[in-house]
């Protein structure tokens, strides 16, 4: 069970799970994301699972075993090889399975693929089936609430440090809610030049705290908002206190804040 997000924006493609992996009556953190890269670095692919894990990273592994044997390095090659290998690992192992329907073997992926050729690409897969996302896709048993979460403030981020705290924002509120969606959040980004930045652990957790604590506060201030019974001179200091509040966690957690043109370090006050 997972909750797996794929989002693609103007300078690259980020994929999100949560990594709770359940064996039996057993439940582990372990990393639903692959990274594989190709040739001399020429093309690269990240996958994220949902589903049965196993027969996923069967699946993964065989799909980058291709790629690596034809020595492909085009978007187009690397997508037919992905529907081909798909449809294969369903045919064989899964669809003659008689426990099949009930979903216990099948899984879905979200793929980013970049290639040096033709830049960067997010698929989605269902079974054997595969298609091109523009903008984002949820997969996973928390596909409902993440969709439902992600489309009011998907178009909000400016950059990939923005859908990275939307990504976290999200999959935390599905691990709250969905059951067998837990553990901690990963979060992996493809840039167009091929690159991969490489997030501070401990800058990771501050965020998803921080976004916790924040969203709470904001959920409170549109119910005070919507009060007719509340004067706006109340409303005002409400806000005000929200703001102060939001001001001193940022420099709590060591954020530089740049308010009327001016940087402030974590150290000073804002006024």
């Amino acid at each position: 069970m997972t909750i797996a997000i794929g989002m693609r924006f103007d300078d690259g493609v980020l994929l999100a799970t949560d990594t709770e992996v359940t064996q039996g009556d057993i439940k582990m953190s372990r990393s639903k994301i692959i990274e594989r890269s190709f040739g001399n670095a020429d093309a690269k692919c990240i996958f994220a699972i949902a589903g049965a894990v196993r027969y996923a990273v069967m699946a993964v592994d065989e799909i980058a075993s291709k790629i690596d044997a034809y020595g492909i390095s085009s978007y187009q090659e690397i997508r037919e090889v992905i529907k081909s290998e798909l449809l294969e690992m369903y045919r064989t192992h899964i669809w003659p399975n008689p426990q099949s329907t009930n979903g216990s073997y099948t899984f879905d992926l979200l793929i980013a693929v970049w290639t040096r050729i033709d830049g960067i690409h997010l698929l989605v897969s269902s079974e054997d089936v595969i298609n091109d996302i523009s903008s984002f896709e949820c997969i996973g048993i928390g596909l409902t609430l993440g969709k439902y979460l992600l489309e009011p403030i998907f178009r909000s981020a400016k950059n990939h440090s923005d859908y990275s705290l939307v990504a976290r924002y999200v999959i935390e509120e599905v691990k709250n809610t969905v059951p067998y969606c837990g553990k901690s959040t990963d979060v992996r980004i493809l840039l167009t030049d091929g690159s991969s930045p490489t997030a501070n652990p401990l800058n990771e957790k501050q965020q998803e705290e921080a976004i916790k604590s924040f969203w709470a506060t904001a959920r409170q201030m549109m119910i005070l908002a919507a009060d007719e019974k509340l004067s706006n001179e109340k409303l005002i200091e409400e806000f005000e206190e929200f703001r102060e509040k939001v001001v001193a966690s940022r420099q709590f957690l060591g954020w530089k804040i740049t308010t009327g043109g001016q940087t402030c370090e974590p150290s000073q006050e804002i006024k």
